[in-house]
């Protein structure tokens, strides 16, 4: 369903639409359960909204890649994200289970997974505020482009204008894809700079994600389970 509603508008941001909805869904989840039991009485709702958002975010996050990385690279990104959709799991997993250890010991009550949803519910908020500026900065740059091109075409002989901005990678226009090409004038020399040192800085920030997770799996593995095996505790 959602690949079909991804083609059927796909002249529109639908991607960062969907995404959207997606977010709220799941934040509103995360909103449900966060309240007091008393007030909503059961999870069913907040299960249900969970799995709407949660169940077709993978693959939207997959159909974005297309519009942020250049076409040659569209594998390589589509890996790196596969494995940093893995550290990100890893990670939160490994410190969610971290912390319901803690909070059961200081909530024998039973009320140890409060805090756990909490956590949740701001990093809900965050990664809905992310994929705004992740749309706000494309918006910016599809702006950036076609008013390059239609610069361009009204100093070509043969005026060329994309029938859709918003689709940089399939176009069918030479002109409209000198955007990615290592001989482009038009695009490259104002926004090439930027973006390579803002991809210099999450490629950074993502190498050092990933080992982070290999040190935090690792040493919960050895000081929490393989010491106290290694004891006979």
């Amino acid at each position: 369903m959602c690949g079909y509603i991804v083609d059927r508008f796909k002249r529109k941001p639908i991607v960062v639409i969907l995404l959207v909805i997606s977010s709220i869904s799941t934040l509103g989840a995360y909103t449900w359960l966060a309240l007091p039991p008393n007030w909503t009485r059961t999870a069913k709702p907040a299960v249900a909204a969970f799995g709407f958002g949660h169940g077709f975010s993978p693959l939207l996050l997959v159909l974005l890649v297309p519009k942020i990385v250049p076409l040659k690279f569209i594998s390589t990104a589509l890996g790196a994200h596969k494995s940093l959709e893995q550290t990100g799991a890893t990670i939160f997993q490994t410190l969610a289970g971290l912390a319901m250890d803690k909070a059961k010991k200081d909530h024998p009550d039973g009320s140890s997974t409060q805090e756990i949803i909490n956590t949740f519910l701001f990093l809900n908020v965050l990664q809905l505020f992310s994929i705004l500026g992740v749309a706000y900065l494309q918006h910016r740059r599809e702006k950036n482009v076609s008013r390059k091109v239609r610069r361009a075409s009204s100093v070509s002989a043969r005026p060329v204008v994309p029938d859709d901005p918003s689709q940089p990678l399939l176009g069918v226009s030479s002109l409209q894809n000198r955007r990615y090409s290592t001989g482009s004038r038009v695009v490259d020399e104002e926004i090439s700079k930027r973006e390579i040192r803002r991809g210099d800085v999450f490629a950074t920030m993502s190498g050092t994600l990933i080992l982070f997770a290999w040190i935090l799996f690792l040493g919960t593995a050895w000081f929490k389970l393989g010491m106290k095996k290694n004891t006979g505790h």
